[in-house]
């Protein structure tokens, strides 16, 4: 569950609005697509995976071990 939390406030971060829609000038539109699908496609993907072991625990991005 930590990795979906850490999805869902990745997603909904002020800094992420600013960086593309204030920054790099998207619509809130097409903000709200990449969002929506952004999110869909990693939870979904999370609901497929089969690997529950302690990687799935925590942040496992770059410049971290799994």
């Amino acid at each position: 569950m930590r990795r979906v939390a850490d999805i869902l406030l990745t997603y909904s971060s002020p800094q992420l609005y600013d960086l593309i829609v204030i920054r790099n000038g998207w619509t809130l539109d097409q903000y709200a697509d990449f969002i929506s699908t952004g999110i869909a496609a990693h939870l979904s993907a999370r609901a497929d995976r089969t690997d529950t072991g302690p990687a799935d625990t925590a942040f496992s991005g770059p410049g971290t071990q799994r």
